[in-house]
């Protein structure tokens, strides 16, 4: 069951993690970056890297095929959402990781940790509302229409609508606010899992 969801969630998008993490290698030069300038790569650039592991999450389970597959003979649509929502956050914390590990090898300055944790938070803010949207209308492309706009929108309005929600607080030295993206974080997910298992009980039933 892991390894089938491993490589059904490669298909659906986790190859682009690894040209993504090279791309930004090559855009972005991380070597003597002080705390200030490396938040401003990782958390307009970085973040990313979160809806590429998650907007796509159930994509593979679009097609008929998948879906009888699923439903009719597995029947366990909730333990693969449940896998692959563990398995995407393991991939985000991860290729983060290696992002600012390299940046401190390269002998930036900055505080790791505290970094690492307001970059997970932004990249699940964003990746799990662009899965949400990609469940609940069965359309990825829309799922990363509503990503790219909520970036924006908080780039252009810099937390004057979300207060303490706001994507980018890093930026303006309150890591104390990024605590609250796990309120809408928590939300995404679970309303994703209900929409899931609400579908999965319809097609056992009928």
């Amino acid at each position: 069951m892991l390894k089938y969801n491993i490589r059904l969630m490669i298909q659906s998008g986790w190859w682009l993690i690894p040209i993504y993490m090279l791309l930004c290698l090559f855009l972005f030069d991380l070597r003597y970056l002080n705390q200030q300038e490396l938040l401003h790569i990782s958390e307009k650039v970085f973040v990313f890297l979160g809806p590429l592991a998650l907007v796509g999450i159930m994509r593979v389970d679009q097609s008929t095929k998948i879906q009888f597959l699923l439903y009719q003979r597995l029947r366990r649509p909730m333990t693969s959402y449940m896998i692959r929502i563990g398995l995407s956050l393991f991939v985000v914390v991860i290729s983060l990781i290696l992002m600012l590990g390299l940046a401190k090898a390269l002998s930036s300055s900055f505080q790791f940790h505290q970094v690492l944790l307001g970059s997970v938070l932004g990249a699940l803010a964003m990746g799990t509302l662009g899965m949400f949207v990609a469940i609940l209308v069965r359309n990825i492309v829309t799922g990363y229409m509503i990503t790219f706009l909520y970036y924006y929108f908080e780039l252009m309005t810099r937390g004057t609508y979300t207060k303490k929600f706001y994507l980018f607080s890093l930026l303006s030295n309150r890591f104390s606010e990024k605590h609250y993206l796990l309120l809408p974080i928590t939300i995404c997910i679970l309303s994703s899992a209900l929409i899931v298992w609400y579908r999965s009980d319809i097609k056992t039933r009928y």
